[in-house]
């Protein structure tokens, strides 16, 4: 989805790739595959993304895991290399640089991870697309599209939908919804009720 959609907008597409500190490392990439960080990052200006690493380049903190923002300026150097990225983060802009991140192993002899390489990108990306592990704990003012595919956990669907602040912002596509994928509906109900929800499930 983030990345039909980056291209559908025909703007101008800057790639940040991710780069190490031991380029030779036969095992980099499935260090970074196992750290969950992108093998390179695709952005343009304007558009929502969300930050997958905390902010660990300012004493001050100015984003964590699963902060959500917008992309304002991109800074380039003259072979397009981005040297910086300024995001609106509940209505400030913030100056975001590239994070080292340690790669580690355990040593099979003491079961202690040793710091074997570092990785070295932005740590955000597009957010038109997300999980619901991801958006867990947020709340998203804007317009939810909610995708069900064929194996929905039960909970999962109440997760993704109180993530809405309102029930008019929520579409969903895919799958219907049973009883059993809202085995959470006590807490949904309450949910519902504080904010005004009419629900009614059709069997």
């Amino acid at each position: 989805i983030n990345k039909e959609t980056l291209l559908s907008l025909g703007r101008t597409i800057y790639t940040s790739k991710t780069s190490f500190q031991d380029e030779e490392d036969e095992d980099r990439f499935k260090l970074i595959e196992k750290e969950k960080i992108p093998e390179e990052i695709s952005l343009s200006e304007d558009i929502p993304v969300i930050f997958y690493r905390n902010d660990t380049n300012n004493t001050e903190m100015q984003y964590s895991n699963g902060t959500l923002g917008r992309i304002s300026k991109i800074n380039t150097d003259e072979s397009g290399e981005i040297l910086s990225i300024f995001v609106i983060v509940d209505d400030r802009e913030i100056e975001v640089l590239k994070q080292g991140y340690p790669l580690e192993v355990k040593n099979p002899e003491d079961g202690e991870y040793v710091q074997v390489n570092t990785a070295y990108n932005f740590p955000l990306k597009p957010a038109w697309g997300l999980t619901v592990w991801k958006v867990q704990g947020l709340t998203i003012p804007g317009s939810i599209k909610i995708y069900l595919g064929r194996n929905v956990p039960p909970g999962l669907v109440y997760v993704a939908i109180s993530r809405a602040t309102k029930l008019s912002n929520i579409t969903i596509e895919g799958r219907r919804i049973h009883l059993e994928h809202l085995k959470m509906r006590d807490d949904f109900k309450t949910y519902a009720k504080q904010h005004g929800w009419q629900i009614r499930i059709v069997k």
